[in-house]
């Protein structure tokens, strides 16, 4: 994960870099048993690269590269396909621009990052606005400016206080089940 290291810098979190193995994805309509799976995500730039390799009930491996950047999308067969000549093939696929931009923007990095952005004021041509349309959960409309402004001037202490208040419902969370779980010891 990329991050800065001052308290004083007005984002977070520039991209990140996952990488899972295991799970099951849907492909065609059919489960796909993950062996490799693989996010790199630009926040600054807008853009990322799902690299996604699984097997299919009949055993046949699926291999593909998910790939989006500023206005366009397409899939790879190999990372970097057609960098170097010669090397992979990359395939167009503007039909999945949209789709592609909700996923980085309402994933769980992306979406506060989308929210404050839209928040500060950003002019209505810019892209996170015109996610509004596309996902209306990133809360676009709803959001306090104000909160959007002493966020960017002071990131490290709003950070701490969403991670207090993070712990805090966590808690009440595992109390309420602790309590509901005991009282169907109780009763039985």
């Amino acid at each position: 994960m990329g991050m800065l290291r001052s308290g004083n810098e007005s984002e977070l979190v520039k991209t990140l870099d996952y990488h899972a193995e295991g799970g099951t994805i849907q492909v065609n309509g059919q489960a796909c048993a993950l062996t490799k799976y693989r996010v790199q995500a630009n926040y600054q730039i807008p853009g990322y690269r799902t690299q996604i390799e699984c097997s299919l009930p009949n055993k046949q491996t699926y291999k593909n590269v998910e790939t989006m950047s500023g206005d366009y999308a397409w899939d790879e067969d190999i990372p970097g396909a057609e960098l170097v000549p010669g090397k992979g093939k990359a395939t167009p696929k503007p039909e999945a621009l949209e789709e592609r931009r909700i996923r980085l923007w309402a994933s769980p990095h992306g979406a506060p990052k989308a929210a404050i952005a839209g928040a500060a004021g950003l002019p209505p041509d810019d892209l996170l606005l015109r996610l509004q349309k596309l996902s209306p959960t990133l809360g676009f409309a709803s959001e306090n400016r104000e909160w959007a402004r002493e966020w960017l001037a002071d990131p490290f202490t709003q950070d701490a206080l969403l991670v207090q208040q993070c712990v805090v419902r966590m808690l009440f969370a595992l109390r309420a089940m602790a309590e509901s779980r005991a009282e169907e010891l109780t009763q039985s």
